[in-house]
């Protein structure tokens, strides 16, 4: 077995061999060129779970890996193959999160297929993952699935077609029967411990960091069971364990060796469900005692729950010593019910209580919020007004942000037995009716008034959004106070006008007509609060300088 790089120790991959190929093997992984991302920040992303497996397989294989961006790169799938083709890769493995990236890919197999019928093409992330069947039937040209986290599926993929043996046998893949129904193979392991796994491959990053942020790992998996979430349907395997952690060593060790490498590096951004779950809180202040003794000066963004804010509010005040800057919440809805059947084992109060705290702390915060379930009713939008008038700093999409429904998720089942599903791909697997003509009609009045007026309703509203966030960062807290009244205020006043008129027989085309002509001055006079010389027009081009423009 291989040891790992600076001094970490073996991975522990059980029977797994880690024998060298034999062969010149080459690996070319693919980003599709679409938005595949659930997050709306203005940045370009780097692709974390083939940075993830490049990483560790350039460290125990030492095969030649290229990491090809569409999406960074904008690139088309002709122009991904030219530069796919020019590789000439025994492997090629494309990473979809959703359903909406596969016309992208298909162009880019097809052509491979031409070009090499040789060459083995494998695909993996949440959409093959959850919907292999669905998959395989998208993607005629697609040869293996990868379920679930790739590292050691995809490694040992490599290792058996390096040695010309029948890769079906591989566990943790999935692939097309003769009768072209789907075959899954005996689920694989997750990899133990997290700290053994190599770095990531920062196939983004570029000169020294200037304008850019990392995302960073420090756990794996989820011990809480939202219905609603992909991450236990999908990656929860039976013998990883609910969550594996890194310890707060390795994420300090990291991210100083990023900063040597980076130096004008603005912050890191941590891709875990949640930094503070019960049991680790130990190494969370570990990890703000670390930053500080190494004096390993940044910034850090991480995901955590309302009653952890509460519960251990001082550690998030010693993280925020050490660096953080900023938190995000999955506060998702002001109803005590929907909450019930979210599973979200918080409320309404502890929600708000949090928000009252950061704000008392001055740290900033970003909230996921879903105006409208499956099991939504017309008392629970009122709530939901209410609510977000009460925690603020709310994204103009959270007025009508719907739970989408992902198979697999107890979400899905539940809806699927009450309410009539309607595929949507793109990045909402699937949407649904609900019971209430008012609600069907508020959805309805809302989506055309984003659709009619998109510069104000929506590149507009976004300016607002992620300059407030500048001038919380950069300290004008004074100003960040008096511009968050008012954009909260008029983000509320047009949901709640649209709430009411889908309580009348007033007409959608009606209806927008009359909305854009009560909102439209306040809108652009309030953008105009930020910067004078922002317009409709030019909004979305005058990204707030507090925005990374690249993730490595």
């Amino acid at each position: 077995m291989l040891s790992c790089n600076i001094g970490r120790p073996f991975l522990r991959l059980g029977a797994f061999s880690l024998a060298q190929i034999r062969n010149k093997f080459t690996i070319a992984l693919v980003n599709p060129n679409t938005p595949g991302n659930y997050r709306k920040a203005k940045i370009t992303t780097s692709n974390y779970g083939l940075s993830m497996l490049s990483g560790f397989l350039q460290h125990y294989h030492k095969v030649d890996v290229t990491v090809i961006d569409g999406r960074a790169e904008m690139l088309t799938s002709e122009e991904a193959f030219e530069r796919v083709s020019a590789l000439k890769p025994n492997l090629v493995g494309v990473s979809l999160l959703v359903d909406e990236s596969v016309d992208w890919t298909n162009g880019l197999f097809e052509r491979l297929r031409k070009k090499d019928p040789r060459t083995h093409i494998t695909v993996g992330s949440y959409f093959p993952s959850i919907l292999p069947q669905q998959a395989l039937d998208m993607m005629p040209e697609v040869d293996s699935i990868v379920v679930g986290e790739g590292e050691v599926t995809f490694s040992d993929l490599v290792h058996t077609l390096d040695r010309e043996r029948e890769w079906k046998l591989v566990p943790g893949i999935n692939y097309r029967g003769e009768d072209g129904n789907v075959i899954k193979n005996i689920a694989r392991a997750a990899v133990r411990p997290t700290d053994a796994l190599p770095y990531p491959d920062r196939y983004m990053g570029h000169g020294d960091g200037g304008d850019s942020e990392a995302m960073i790992e420090g756990t794996r998996g989820c011990l809480f069971a939202c219905t609603f979430c992909a991450v236990n349907s999908a990656d929860k395997l039976p013998t990883a364990g609910p969550v594996r952690i890194r310890s707060a060593d390795s994420l300090v060790t990291e991210m100083a060796a990023l900063m040597e490498r980076y130096p004008k590096l603005q912050g890191f951004r941590f891709v875990d469900s949640d930094f503070i779950l019960p049991g680790t809180q130990k190494r969370a202040e570990e990890f703000a005692d670390l930053l500080v003794e190494r004096n390993v000066n940044t910034t850090i963004m991480c995901d955590l729950r309302a009653p952890s804010v509460i519960k251990y509010q001082s550690i998030v005040q010693k993280l925020q010593k050490a660096g953080l800057q900023r938190l995000y919440m999955g506060l998702e809805s002001g109803s005590r019910d929907i909450l019930k059947k979210m599973r979200k084992a918080s409320t309404p109060e502890k929600n708000i209580e949090a928000t009252r705290i950061l704000r008392e702390m001055g740290l900033d915060y970003s909230y996921g919020f879903m105006m409208i379930t499956p099991w939504t009713e017309d008392r629970h939008v009122e709530e939901n007004f209410d609510f977000l008038e009460k925690v603020g700093r709310m994204e103009f999409r959270c007025l009508n942000h719907e739970m989408t429904l992902i198979p697999g998720t107890t979400s899905y089942k539940r809806a699927e037995a009450t309410n009539t599903l309607v595929w949507q791909g793109s990045l909402s697997y699937y949407s649904y009716t609900v019971p209430s003509p008012r609600i069907e009609k508020y959805r309805t009045l809302f989506k055309q008034l984003q659709k009619e007026y998109p510069l104000c309703f929506g590149e507009a509203a976004g300016y607002m959004y992620e300059s407030l966030r500048g001038l919380h960062k950069n300290g004008f807290i004074e100003k960040f106070d008096y511009l968050e009244k008012l954009v909260d205020s008029l983000f509320l006043s047009v949901g709640r006008y649209t709430w009411e008129a889908a309580n009348t027989d007033v007409g959608k085309d009606e209806f927008v007509q009359d909305c854009y002509g009560r909102y439209c001055e306040k809108f652009e006079s309030l953008i105009k609060e930020f910067d004078p010389q922002v317009t409709f027009e030019n909004c979305n081009k005058r990204i707030p300088k507090h925005v990374a423009k690249y993730q490595i």
